[in-house]
């Protein structure tokens, strides 16, 4: 059974060596996330890299993600590894150095600007909680309302709150040159409040000459409120629950992601649902049945793709969090719930998405295999995708940066085609290389689309049914 939810996996100290990285692409990554919140570039050249050559190896397009920073606002240095914070002590928040025991620094003096007596301060992804009792030249005194051991660079958010912060720092704008210069196939841009931060963030990468699609990390509740405008502009969006799940209340969570997943299917955009999917293997080598469920239902609920973050970077268990995540998206994908009628993406009056919905309902109809899809650009591979079809599509294309970036597709499973000067060799080309790769065999049925004039993108006018 090929596998149809897309595996994310973040690249760090215990995957970043090159036979960590075949052993994560042999048991089901599909796309690889250097986060520019840690490392420097030299690290993330080397990561890219790697990422690269292990995919050449195994023989599978993998595509790379280049997550920016933003503007998170961090906790600064301290004494010690830790700082004792316990209910009822008074500390102070502080943009300068820290200078007593009793200051925390963070790293934004718009943060405190922003402050309101009686505000909630959340630190480290809302484990601790602070109340604001005053604020007065640069300072904010603060009560411990719910206490904890801090750590140095831990998160700091405010619900409710928006410190005037640009949407791309100078520590982003260097990263998006590094994400240009290795070849990266996403940026993703985070703490993403409104369309126009992704339109900001397209903009200084056409001036860098790239079209890498640019994914909204949905972590702000202002991006919630902006989401259809978001979705008009994104290229994707990512659930990014842990940000988000500290400006929301507790119970809101599981409603928004349903939420988001939903609409960004109907708006055709590629969603990933991330944060604390497999959280316990970080340590242990298997997950709990409560993040089995987790992630079945957001694939029931249609995502595209499925993240993991400390899981493979820091966790001491990579490659089997790995090999876990998979066999539960093809555990979900096995259940009737999988195939239940959802809201699809329409566009009405575009001939593209008129045929990928044929596509689907012909394949499902006639018992297809699968859809072989030619693409250009991609676009009919998830317009396919988006359709959602019982059967698997093989997005068919000579060019090697189209098939990276349809690994995020959900269904869609990339393959290298010669290129073919009429329709009878293209279509000559794609059924040969699919019966080498294994996904069809003599004697299978198969849905071709295409277009014509062939090798124009865009043209997506053909739709052709034949047994191999």
């Amino acid at each position: 059974m090929i596998r149809r939810t897309r595996i994310v996996c973040t690249i760090g100290p215990s995957s970043s060596s090159p036979a960590v990285l075949r052993n994560l692409i042999q048991s089901g990554m599909d796309v690889a996330r250097l986060n520019f919140s840690h490392g420097d570039h030299d690290t993330h050249r080397r990561a890219a890299a790697d990422v690269r050559a292990a995919a050449q190896a195994v023989g599978r397009p993998v595509a790379i993600i280049g997550d920016l920073q933003g503007p998170k606002i961090r906790t600064g240095a301290l004494d010690s590894s830790f700082l004792r914070l316990v209910r009822g002590r008074q500390v102070v928040l502080t943009a300068s150095h820290r200078q007593d025991p009793n200051e925390i620094e963070v790293s934004h003096g718009e943060l405190i600007e922003s402050l309101r007596k009686g505000d909630r301060v959340l630190l480290d992804d809302g484990r601790i909680e602070l109340t604001v009792r005053s604020i007065s030249g640069g300072r904010a005194v603060c009560s411990v309302v719910r206490g904890g051991l801090l750590g140095e660079r831990k998160g700091v958010s405010v619900p409710g709150r928006t410190p005037p912060l640009p949407a791309l720092t100078d520590k982003d704008i260097a990263d998006l040159k590094l994400a240009v210069e290795i070849g990266v196939d996403y940026v993703a841009l985070s703490f993403v409040r409104r369309p126009d931060d992704v339109l900001m963030c397209q903009q200084h990468l056409a001036g860098f000459n790239c079209t890498a699609p640019v994914i909204a990390k949905l972590e702000k509740v202002e991006a919630i409120r902006e989401l259809s405008d978001i979705l008009d502009v994104a290229g994707a969006v990512m659930v990014a629950r842990g940000d988000l799940g500290v400006e929301l209340r507790l119970g809101e969570l599981p409603a928004v992601q349903k939420e988001v997943i939903d609409r960004a299917n109907r708006a055709g955009v590629p969603v990933i649902t991330a944060t604390e999917m497999l959280e316990s293997m970080v340590t242990s080598n298997r997950p709990t049945r409560a993040e089995a469920s987790d992630v079945a239902n957001a694939i029931w609920d249609g995502t595209d793709a499925v993240m993991l973050s400390q899981e493979t970077s820091v966790g001491a268990h990579p490659v089997e969090a790995v090999r876990a995540m998979a066999r539960i998206c093809l555990s979900a994908q096995r259940h009737a719930t999988f195939q239940r009628q959802r809201q699809i993406w329409r566009e009405p009056g575009q001939v593209g998405s008129a045929i990928a919905h044929a596509a689907a309902a012909s394949a499902n109809e006639l018992g297809a295999r699968v859809i072989i899809a030619f693409t250009e650009s991609g676009t009919t591979a998830l317009r396919c995708s988006k359709a959602r079809p019982h059967v698997p599509i093989i997005a068919a294309s000579p060019h090697e940066e189209v098939l990276r970036r349809t690994s995020l597709y959900a269904g869609v499973v990339p393959l290298l085609v010669a290129p073919g000067r009429d329709t009878d060799e293209m279509f000559a080309n794609a059924t040969e290389a699919a019966v080498r790769a294994g996904f069809v065999r003599e004697g299978d049925r198969v849905v071709i689309v295409a277009g014509v004039p062939v090798g124009k993108p865009g043209q997506t006018n053909l739709l052709k049914v034949e047994t191999v």
